[in-house]
């Protein structure tokens, strides 16, 4: 099953990443003349993640822990039937 994480920022919300690695990815197709097998199906992932999520419910969930400073992880799973999103708080390791 194909998994696919997303790191969203106070600069960049989760629809502005996904369609940045839409974007970046579709550029290498282009230029490579094709895509691996992985690839086009991230490819085939993020594209519709774009046309069927919820955003606006996305950004909801995740500003308030942007806002105070936690890194934030969407992960995109896809079983060919049914494309599912999860949002989780990264825990960042503290060095003292």
């Amino acid at each position: 099953m194909p998994v696919l994480e997303l790191y969203p920022t106070l600069e960049h919300c989760i629809e502005t990443t996904a369609r940045q690695q839409f974007n970046t990815l579709s550029a290498y197709c282009l230029n490579k003349g094709g895509l691996d097998p992985v690839s086009e199906i991230i490819l085939e992932m993020l594209r519709r993640f774009l046309e069927t999520a919820d955003f606006r419910a996305l950004r909801e969930e995740s500003v308030f822990y942007l806002i105070v400073g936690e890194k934030v992880k969407f992960t995109l799973t896809d079983n060919r039937e049914n494309l599912s999103c999860r949002m989780e708080v990264v825990q960042e390791p503290r060095f003292e």
